[in-house]
């Protein structure tokens, strides 16, 4: 982490850019907290939020999106595991009139490691199928931890939002869908990979229920966006 904030900030100071980074410390035992107050400079502000003890990381994005104040949110996974030539890319959708970019490991253009876990891969594309019949069209890599948002679309979104599990990507992109956002797939460069959170035998079947949930939410119009 300390290596890659590192990086981060020496590619920040070739950007005009005024920023804050948010870390949601999600009752971590990494001491992720400890680690990024020491990251923090006067140029390169980090402000960690602690949520105490677990609470999923849909309840961490929602809190950071919360928090946040700048004209345009981000989240990414706290490990930087993207290559950052895809923030002016981002930057330059919104700007263009975007809502939502999200990055697309799926796209051309695209890279991930040789050594990338091909299981996981696997267990992501059967979930992918199932998203894509039952909540989300058009987007197979729903949950790369890379996407970005005008501040008060983000703020809308997350406010409706109800998941505080792995599949929140999944009722994000919903709501999107249905309020007719703008949303762009962008191409990403996966630089490394310290392993996915998301333990299959835990997880999955959460993963899988709260699709179900998500599914009868959108036929029931829970999802349809305030007048």
């Amino acid at each position: 982490m300390p290596r890659r904030f590192r990086a981060l900030r020496e590619f920040l100071d070739t950007r005009p850019w005024r920023l804050e980074i948010l870390v949601v410390d999600d009752g971590s035992t990494d001491r992720t907290a400890e680690v990024a107050e020491a990251e923090s400079t006067s140029t390169l502000k980090v402000r960690v939020v602690s949520l105490g003890v677990n609470h999923g990381k849909g309840a961490a994005v929602k809190r950071g999106v919360a928090e946040a104040g700048a004209r345009y949110i981000a989240f990414v996974d706290a490990d930087l595991p993207y290559a950052f030539g895809a923030f002016d890319v981002a930057l330059e959708h919104l700007v263009d009139g975007a809502e939502v970019v999200i990055g697309g490991r799926d796209l051309s253009g695209s890279r991930v490691p040789v050594d990338y876990d091909r299981i996981r891969a696997l267990s992501a594309n059967a979930y992918s199928f199932l998203t894509s019949r039952l909540a989300v069209r058009g987007i197979p890599d729903t949950q790369c931890g890379f996407k970005w948002f005008r501040a008060a679309t983000a703020k809308a979104l997350f406010e409706r939002m109800t998941l505080t599990g792995f599949a929140f990507d999944v009722e994000l992109l919903a709501l999107a869908q249905r309020w007719g956002l703008r949303i762009d797939r962008i191409p990403v460069e996966l630089t490394h990979s310290d392993g996915s959170k998301v333990r299959l035998l835990r997880d999955a079947p959460r993963m899988f229920w709260d699709l179900l949930k998500i599914n009868r939410r959108l036929a029931g119009g829970f999802y349809d966006r305030p007048r």
